[in-house]
């Protein structure tokens, strides 16, 4: 099961190297545009068997998520698309 937090200013060195494995190469990733825009995108986020989930709740939609982040070479993307289902 997905235990989510939702994202806050404290949270910046934390997350800050996850968001750096994330194969785009785009501002939607950053730590700033997440923090920034917090008020009319909330993200939640999660750890679970090697990879890092973000969601995003917005005035218009609830629960977009973004493609999990593997953490670690042996994590099976199965089971992070699982536990989002």
């Amino acid at each position: 099961m997905l235990n989510f937090k939702r994202l806050i200013k404290d949270d910046l060195e934390k997350i800050t190297p996850y968001l750096y494995l994330y194969p785009a190469d785009f501002n939607d990733l950053s730590f700033g545009s997440k923090y920034v825009w917090g008020e009319d995108f909330v993200i939640d986020y999660a750890e679970i068997d090697g990879f890092f989930i973000m969601k995003e709740t917005s005035y218009s939609y609830k629960n977009a998520f973004y493609y999990p982040i593997r953490l670690n070479d042996t994590a099976d993307i199965d089971i992070a698309f699982k536990e989002i289902e």
